[in-house]
């Protein structure tokens, strides 16, 4: 953690100093970052933001010593992910101001310029209440589920529909008036070129995976509508496909990352199956956006789509098993094992639903193996592991055990005792409090009941 007592200078010297310390821990902890000196601009301006002066009193202001120290609980990736979500949205500004400067009809020009400038005002305290977090994790999640871009999109996309004629709008520097809308596909580079070809691959084939009733593309019907739409729409429809590849290879990286960790348990596993639904769903998401009578509806469909919105609960689903690693780091394979059939367990309705027991979710168990801690989860894994091991025990004796009408008698109640078990770790479970589950699991008889039929098997 990084620590700067700014609070105690007295002089203007002491304070020139203590900024000076504090800009060179958050560039030392930028460089280590890998953030380049560019999006390290965009650093000091959201500092700045953040640390400044708040009209609203509900919302935090950041001294540069906590702003720091909130830099480095975000670690590297997710740091970059807030600066490129902050970037996206300092662009949809510059590209939508572009289109209203070519509005020619003055009224409508300045009425949509208000509109523009209310919610260009509006985010730096927008940004502010992003930050407005008790932690990392939570100012995280703040900007990922954010959509303020959405609000510029909006604006750019009414523009456009205002500009009289193409002459208004200029493509990368060069008039419109110049770009003619016939053949659009011709006018684009080679990698743009490339994205569209994607494109039109999908909407012009019959899916194979999702039967769906989306409208098929002809070639000559995929030409068209881009030529419909013009160079602006097009080349914007690309930036959006190439965002949401980004964001799909990034989130692709880190359930890497995290199942590179873990072992193949269940929430693994989960994670790579709901990951993989995501990923194919991609042309059935495409197909439906294309989907649409006419070259408007599409752009708009476009520009007001969010695919990055469905790895949100993903992502939620990457932190629960991270602050499980984090948690059972140094644990051995068998000690994860144990912990993993427990989750299984205590997540499951189906078990202890007549009796009422408590269903947990996976972020509810977590925060409950956190509230244990290391050294109270490690008895309780003992306690299962010495009734799994008696149970193993008895089983091993009544194998051994001649066959008479007492030994039917006792495997059947064993066989009672073995099913009930799973219900009987949930009863230890139900508390929903880590003191209360600990004392249950400390007041546990289960291991003994085994050990008791064991002896009874010893003795036929």
């Amino acid at each position: 953690m990084i620590k700067l007592n700014v609070d105690d200078v007295n002089s203007g010297a002491d304070i020139v100093k203590a900024e000076i310390n504090i800009n060179a821990m958050l560039n030392s902890l930028l460089d280590k970052f890998g953030i380049p000196d560019d999006r390290k601009k965009i650093i000091d301006d959201m500092r700045d933001i953040v640390t400044g002066f708040s009209r609203v009193f509900s919302v935090r202001v950041y001294k540069n010593e906590d702003f720091c120290n909130l830099l480095e609980g975000l670690g590297a990736e997710r740091l970059k992910e807030i600066i490129e979500i902050h970037v996206n949205i300092l662009k949809a500004q510059d590209e939508a101001l572009a289109v209203i400067e070519g509005i020619r009809d003055d009224v409508a020009k300045r009425e949509l310029q208000v509109k523009f400038y209310g919610r260009q005002n509006a985010y730096p305290l927008h940004l502010k209440i992003l930050f407005n977090g008790a932690n990392s994790d939570e100012v995280y999640g703040k900007f990922t589920s954010d959509n303020y871009v959405a609000e510029f999109i909006a604006i750019k996309e009414e523009a456009l529909g205002l500009v009289e004629d193409s002459r208004d709008v200029s493509v990368e520097g060069v008039p419109q008036e110049q770009v003619p809308q016939k053949n659009v596909y011709e006018l684009l580079l080679a990698d743009e070129k490339d994205v569209i070809d994607s494109i039109r691959n999908v909407v012009t084939t019959v899916s194979s995976v999702f039967k769906t009733s989306y409208k098929l593309y002809s070639n000559d019907e995929f030409y068209n509508l881009l030529n419909q739409l013009g160079i602006v729409k097009v080349k914007d429809i690309i930036a959006i496909y190439l965002k949401d590849l980004r964001e799909k290879d990034a989130f692709r990286a880190e359930v890497a990352a995290v199942i590179e960790i873990e072992e193949k348990y269940a929430l693994t596993k989960k994670l790579e199956i709901e990951f993989k639904k995501l990923e194919d769903f991609y042309p059935t998401y495409l197909k439906w956006i294309f989907d649409r009578t006419d070259a408007d509806g599409v752009y708009s469909a476009f520009v007001r789509g969010d695919y990055s919105n469905n790895f949100i609960k993903l992502k939620s689903d990457v932190k629960i098993i991270s602050d499980f690693n984090k948690l059972c780091e140094g644990f051995s394979k068998e000690e994860k094992g144990t912990i993993a059939y427990m989750r299984s367990v205590v997540t499951d309705s189906n078990i202890g639903s007549v009796e009422g027991y408590k269903t947990y979710d996976d972020v509810e168990f977590n925060n409950l193996l956190h509230d244990l801690g290391v050294e109270r989860l490690r008895e309780i894994i003992k306690i299962h592991l010495s009734s799994h091991k008696a149970k193993n025990a008895a089983l091993a004796a009544m194998n051994k055990a001649e066959e008479s009408q007492k030994k039917q008698d006792l495997k059947f109640n064993f066989d009672v005792l073995s099913r009930g078990y799973a219900s009987h770790l949930k009863l230890l479970f139900h508390a929903f409090n880590a003191d209360y589950v600990y004392h249950d699991f400390m007041g546990s008889k289960y291991a003994a009941l085994f050990t008791n039929f064991k002896n009874e098997f010893d003795n036929i």
